[in-house]
């Protein structure tokens, strides 16, 4: 009795093996490993000389030149490098880019037809453009599969669904956590305009737990025998290791279509074996065998710069970003010399950590005085006896530390993709894993994971979608395996 596994995932150049190009991709990240240490952070940049500490000699050629923010971009964008460079540093900008996953879509999607418009309004173009692309992957798939019934996990405002159930004609259940999407999506749903080829659509409010089965997250009334199609559009954090998980071992799932994001809020299983963020056997990483058996452990760091998206810097909004994350290790600096931040030894106590939190772009376009001021009154610190003029000295005084920092903050960017294809690779090799460990005592069986950009990279950064398939007799005939 064998699972036969069809996995389709197109690799950078010089792979064949999704095994070995995990290991590559391992290897770099132990390689580099002092580019996302967890007492990097951007508050204590300056208060705690980190261009020192985490910024290698030979690297630091990029603050001795004349790199500015354009060539920062270009490097960022592009992984343009200087000949002049040291082999080092070129060395790790090259492995960054051409160790990622490609990225661009393998199919371009025509306009959006006048009758999909109508469900598609009061959202930003980038929604718009997910909602119709991943429309239409979902339709095709739940046509060639044969499926009529779709579950949408994380559906939000339910943008996704109704353009599935008046557009397509599915029918379809939505679910998410949110009070407010969910009124949002129900709102939504009653001026809808139906179609002759209407399906239907039901919403639900319901925070999926590692303990829910598929059939905890279907009405009774809306059971079938033909099997459902399940998807999410951007499930955040563990919500999609969780889907990952329900499609495994849901006899009633035929086709998954899974889009992630949000990284940064995955747990993960401590390597010590002593204080993990929750059993292993429901953390969002690792997922596969191969890098569970090394014990490998990413980190909160690592996970969050996963989640940057470089190709889309450019030079207004990139200058701004470097001038906020400038002013808020300048701010560090204010903190500590009015005593509202204890230190010991140099260092920042992490008990007197302060989180300052956003400010509205035109707080920091205003100059380091507006935006200490505003953040001082934040954070309740009285600030009359320091005055603008030496508000304004410290932005004078640590001068060459904005672009250390913009340096530093770059060079530690460039591996964002690198590291979601790190979390991506390992999905991907789970779900046959665990399909195969689900239904390894059933008759000789085909199922397919594939793997690929959906969306473009520049517009949505989060583009990449895991399709999984296993034919209707598995899905009818494993309703007896023990899981």
């Amino acid at each position: 009795m064998v699972v036969n596994i069809t996995k389709n995932v197109t690799l950078p150049p010089g792979f064949t093996d999704e095994v070995a190009y995990l290991d590559a991709l391992l290897a770099f990240v132990s390689k580099y490993s002092s580019q996302w240490q967890e007492s990097w952070d951007v508050p204590n940049f300056i208060v705690a000389d980190q261009w020192h500490q985490h910024v290698s000699p030979e690297w630091r050629v990029l603050d001795a030149g004349d790199t500015e923010t354009r060539g920062l971009i270009a490097l960022a964008n592009h992984g343009h490098v200087e000949d002049s460079w040291p082999e080092s540093l070129k060395s790790y900008i090259r492995d960054a880019f051409e160790l990622a996953l490609p990225r661009h879509p393998r199919i371009t999607l025509e306009a959006v037809s006048p009758t999909s418009r109508c469900h598609l309004t009061n959202m930003k173009n980038k929604k718009r453009s997910e909602i119709r692309k991943l429309g239409d992957t979902i339709h095709d798939l739940a046509r060639q599969n044969g499926v009529e019934h779709i579950l949408d996990v994380g559906c939000g405002q339910g943008y996704l669904d109704l353009l599935l159930a008046h557009e397509h004609g599915y029918h379809v259940v939505a679910v998410d956590d949110n009070a407010i999407q969910h009124e949002g999506a129900v709102r939504r749903s009653k001026k809808a305009a139906h179609t002759d080829r209407s399906g239907s659509v039901s919403f639900g409010r319901r925070r999926i737990t590692p303990k829910d089965t598929f059939e905890d997250l279907i009405p009774p009334d809306r059971s079938n025998d033909n099997g459902w199609l399940l998807c999410g559009l951007h499930a955040c954090g563990d919500l999609s290791p969780q889907l990952l998980r329900l499609f495994s071992q849901a006899p009633e799932a035929k086709v998954l279509a899974l889009v992630g994001c949000c990284y940064n809020l995955l747990s993960e299983t401590s390597t010590a074996g002593s204080n993990p963020d929750t059993n292993s056997s429901q953390t969002g990483f690792p997922l596969s065998n191969h890098i569970s058996s090394k014990r490998f452990h990413l980190g909160y760091t690592a996970r969050n710069l996963a989640c940057q998206a470089t190709g889309r810097w450019n030079v207004d909004s990139t200058e701004l970003s470097y001038t906020r994350l400038f002013y808020r290790a300048l701010l560090q600096c204010v903190l500590v010399d009015l005593n509202v931040i204890d230190t010991a030894n140099g260092e920042v106590d992490e008990a007197n950590t302060v989180v300052v939190g956003r400010f509205k772009k035109n707080v920091a376009a205003k100059g380091f005085a507006t935006y200490a001021r505003a953040a001082l009154k934040r954070l309740n610190v009285e600030s009359g006896s320091i005055s603008d003029d030496m508000l304004e000295q410290y932005e004078k005084r640590y001068s060459k530390e904005r672009k250390r920092l913009a340096i530093s903050w770059t060079l530690r960017s460039i591996s964002s993709s690198l590291l979601e294809s790190l979390i991506l690779i390992d999905r991907f090799l789970f779900v046959g894993e665990e399909i195969e460990r689900v239904y390894s005592n059933r008759d000789d069986t085909d199922v397919a994971v594939d793997m690929y950009p959906v969306f473009s990279p520049v517009e949505s950064p989060r583009n990449m979608i895991i399709v999984a398939r296993k034919p209707s007799r598995l899905s009818q005939d494993s309703s007896k395996t023990d899981v």
